[in-house]
């Protein structure tokens, strides 16, 4: 959490993977509308974010351990930019899917509740963690953030 530079409640706009300009490369931009800071700020309504990886007509490159994003998914992101590289001056996930909750509503209710898609990936060590296991409200998850960023 420490790590990163911004965390975000935000809804996934737009979806686009484009080669680099050495075309050796293969980048996914989401472009994220912002409901809610929990930490940092941003100059729009909106923020983009880089990752490695995507689908540029039949190529496709994916890499292991990186978030899984939808259009329209509401989201819970932990993000950090990184100053030098291929990723340079662009947030992208810390952790990469360890830094991207789901949100999910309850139908007919405004309850929402947070779950971690992380299949695929193993943690350091075979360690788990309550996040991963059951689903929890996202009022007790930005809660819980809010506490330890007040550290």
């Amino acid at each position: 959490m420490r790590e990163s530079d911004t965390i975000i409640i935000g809804r996934v706009k737009s979806i686009e993977s484009r080669w680099n300009n050495e075309h050796t490369m293969i980048y996914t931009y989401i472009d994220i509308f912002t409901i809610d800071f929990l930490k940092g700020r941003s100059n729009g309504s909106a923020v983009t974010i880089k990752l490695f990886g995507g689908t540029v007509d039949s190529i496709v490159t994916f890499m292991t351990g990186a978030p899984r994003f939808s259009r329209n998914e509401e989201t819970l992101l932990f993000l950090r930019t990184v100053p030098q590289g291929p990723l340079a001056n662009y947030p992208t996930v810390t952790g990469w899917a360890q830094g991207k909750f789901d949100i999910h509503t309850t139908p007919g209710t405004n309850s929402k509740t947070v779950t971690r898609d992380v299949s695929g990936i193993e943690l350091v060590g075979g360690r788990q963690n309550q996040f991963l296991e059951e689903p929890i409200s996202l009022e007790e998850l930005t809660e819980m953030i809010q506490n330890e960023l007040n550290k």
